[in-house]
């Protein structure tokens, strides 16, 4: 009789353990399956960066020409003077409205000269063709006027800025064909009779990428010991975002 009980209670030890071990199984397992469903579901970090978040960067380029307001001595051929520029923009979103931002860039402002008898700038001698080469490197500074529908894009704008910038170098550049057939040409540096430093407004109507504005500098070009009358003060063109 002893035997047969010592085999009963050790049957059932086993189906106790064989129980508890089937509870416990099941117990960790739906505790992992729902720590694995809530890592795979949800993401806790919301975005910072992106067109219509809170910041925003990119580079752009542009292209636009002088808006030729007369001045004797310094009429230049509007045709064929360009601005070209090469930049970094960024954006701080304050509001759906309103952004403030800021932007560095390179510039190449080049004025093609008018030959004719009335010329004084740089000087009173005739060429074929004549530039005046402007490089600078600059910064601005504008506000950001949000209008339209725009869900995670730039949208619709209008910006309203001031810039500054400085010109490292003055390139004065000639080309002439000679009697006998040869052609000459001349590229001087080293100029002195400008201004260094030149700021100015800026206003743009953008729509996403595509950027159109128009710029007003204050400042003068030339020095003014020198006395030349001034190259225009209005430029226009467009800008093409890189986003």
């Amino acid at each position: 009789m002893c035997h047969l009980k010592d085999i009963q209670h050790h049957m059932n030890f086993r189906f106790f353990t064989l129980l508890i071990g089937l509870m416990l199984c099941g117990i960790f397992g739906f505790a992992q399956q729902v720590l694995l469903e809530q890592d795979a579901t949800f993401d806790t970090i919301a975005p910072t960066r992106g067109p219509n978040r809170a910041n925003f960067s990119h580079f752009y380029i542009s292209y636009g020409v002088p808006i030729s307001d007369v001045h004797t001595g310094a009429e230049i051929l509007t045709g064929k003077s360009f601005d070209f520029d090469f930049g970094y923009r960024y954006k701080r979103k304050i509001s759906n409205f309103y952004a403030l931002g800021f932007e560095i860039y390179y510039k190449v402002q080049d004025f093609n000269m008018k030959q004719d008898s009335g010329k004084i700038v740089p000087d009173t001698i005739l060429h074929d063709k004549e530039r005046l080469r402007f490089n600078n490197l600059g910064v601005g500074l504008y506000n950001r006027f949000n209008f339209g529908k725009r869900g995670d894009l730039v949208g619709n704008f209008l910006d309203i800025g001031v810039y500054g910038s400085w010109t490292y170098r003055l390139a004065h550049i000639t080309k002439d064909e000679l009697p006998n057939g040869n052609k000459v040409r001349t590229h001087t540096r080293g100029l002195n009779y400008y201004e260094p430093i030149n700021y100015g407004v800026i206003v743009r109507l953008g729509f996403n990428r595509y950027v159109f504005y128009g710029a007003y500098r204050l400042s003068d070009l030339f020095e003014q010991s020198y006395n030349y009358p001034e190259l225009p003060f209005i430029s226009a063109g467009i800008q093409i975002g890189m986003h």
